[in-house]
């Protein structure tokens, strides 16, 4: 279970105690929740296309991340302010759920409140702390493997993600030469930012048109008692956005040249927050950037404070036909306080129509590690090579969410000779790519008999002596000749392995709408 400092029974108790209060505390935010945190969690960080088991290791992942943390600062001295930066770098996914947690506003603060007596910021850490923890996830998790799956977890809609991972796979498969697709270590992350671009220039392809319109003489919500302009408001609201928040929303939602559109509109909702004397509900795009700034917790608390003396609280629905009706009409009233107070009607790829806000098309999606989504692909050629699967998202979903942390590129590279031929070792399905510790695929062409088979094909190249076989990824092999002249030894065990579940990608999708609105 793991101790809070140097291990003694008395943090150990103080541990103990500090479990029992995060599993006690409730984070409805009603008694009459019917989505509850989990199920938000499984929507927004999988698109509802994770298995069940693969939600427990993310949660579980979470909870001791958010455990181990409070531990840390108990035992510290505290900060006069209250506020409390998190001493450990959480795993990508699991910094999702937490970004999660923290979008439920009252609910995290009371959270941290009943942890720690205080607040828990979310700071990025110049430097990895806690990668342990990344191994009760995902057991062979590789810390060299952090910074790119850091760097490249990206949103995605369901409704894109079967377009994506077709374009996806027959883009690494492109990379076939001389029937050997050879993925250098060195140039990995140019083909994780290729599947970058992909996303972007799908997500950057916003209509920006904005329709005519009649505009209100006058709105019910508007503060009129308030002295500045909005054109005033909205210069200072605009320049006291962090710097960093454009770099953020566009590596995330991969917005391309778009992304200072959305930080515009953001910046409008937020002077209509100024104005309103009633709840607000923004554009899910909108949301977005709402939700990265709330995530960067020093930031944010900084900006409310100054604009507005106070931290702006945001809702998430709690799921059912009410509380979606419920933030429709706020979403009609928060357009048309934007008609009234710009005088213009909103750009409709940002801020969309009323029943295409509320569309689970449209809103439903997931954040996807590009690197482990390429690993992913690697892996089904590996296995199929050129018998090319009869439902390439199926079996890349199942592939990337049985994934037990196991870098591929870990030595100097990876090669998959397309003419050899694989099979799954006993007890072993389609679906177990991976396992910890082992490997599902026996490799039956070529020199060596096991995993050392189709290692004379191009020796002297990445895959020989190195990830491919003899080398790190084979136990026992005695590597490659030079030219191409066969393998040493047979192979005692390939690195890879199993696992399972998944889901067919796109699709799915939760009744309700998306984030709620705040009290202005």
């Amino acid at each position: 279970m793991g101790s809070c400092a140097c291990g003694s029974k008395i943090s150990q108790q103080a541990r103990d105690d500090i479990t029992r209060k995060f599993d006690s505390f409730d984070f409805r935010i009603n008694s009459t929740d019917e989505f509850t945190f989990i199920q938000r969690a499984k929507r927004e960080l999988t698109g509802s296309c994770a298995p069940d088991e693969f939600m427990s290791k993310i949660y579980s992942g979470y909870k001791d991340f958010m455990i181990s943390t409070a531990c840390a600062v108990v035992f510290k001295k505290k900060n006069l302010d209250g506020n409390f930066v998190a001493p450990f770098t959480p795993a990508p996914l699991i910094d999702e759920m937490w970004c999660l947690a923290i979008l439920y506003t009252k609910k995290y603060r009371e959270l941290c409140e009943h942890l720690v007596g205080g607040f828990i910021d979310r700071v990025p850490l110049k430097r990895l702390n806690g990668a342990k923890m990344f191994k009760k996830v995902w057991p062979d998790y590789d810390a060299n493997f952090y910074k790119l799956d850091s760097k490249y977890t990206v949103w995605i809609y369901n409704k894109d993600v079967t377009s994506f991972l077709i374009q996806a796979y027959d883009r690494v498969q492109s990379l076939k030469s001389s029937d050997l697709i050879a993925i250098d270590k060195k140039t990995l992350e140019s083909h994780v930012k290729t599947l970058h671009d992909m996303v972007t220039a799908k997500s950057s392809n916003i209509n920006l048109a904005r329709l005519a319109l009649t505009i209100p003489d006058s709105h019910g919500s508007f503060n009129f008692e308030i002295q500045e302009s909005p054109s005033q408001v909205y210069e200072r609201i605009f320049s006291s956005l962090p710097t960093n928040l454009s770099v953020l929303i566009q590596d995330k939602y991969c917005l391309g040249d778009k992304v200072g559109y959305f930080i515009q509109e953001y910046a409008r909702f937020m002077t209509m927050i100024f104005f309103s004397k009633q709840t607000l509900t923004p554009s899910e795009e909108v949301d977005q950037v709402w939700h990265t700034h709330q995530t960067i917790t020093t930031e944010y608390r900084s900006f409310c404070l100054r604009i507005y003396g106070k931290i702006i609280d945001h809702t998430p629905t709690v799921g059912g036909s009410a509380d979606t009706a419920k933030y429709s009409n706020f979403y009609h009233q928060t357009v048309e306080l934007y008609k009234f107070m710009f005088k213009e009607s909103p750009p409709v790829g940002i801020w969309p129509p009323n029943k295409d806000r509320f569309n689970p098309m449209n809103f439903v999606g997931s954040f996807y590690s590009l690197l482990r989504v390429f690993q992913s692909i690697v892996r089904v050629l590996d296995m199929h090579k050129e018998a090319r699967p009869a439902d390439i998202p199926a079996e890349l979903m199942s592939c990337y969410f049985s994934w037990t942390g196991r870098n591929l590129f870990k030595k100097k590279g990876y090669v998959i000779n397309m003419k050899s031929t694989t099979k799954l070792r006993a007890g072993n399905t389609t679906s177990t790519y991976w396992y910890a510790g082992g490997c599902a695929i026996i490799y039956r062409t070529g020199c060596g008999g096991g995993c050392g088979g189709g290692c004379g094909v191009g020796c002297g190249g990445i895959g020989c002596g190195a990830a491919g076989c003899g080398g790190g990824g084979c136990g026992g092999g005695g590597g490659c000749g030079g030219g191409g002249g066969g393998c040493g030894g047979g192979g005692g065990g390939c690195g890879g392995g199993g696992g399972g579940g998944g889901c067919g990608g796109g699709g799915g999708g939760c009744g309700g709408g998306g984030c709620g609105g705040c009290g202005g």
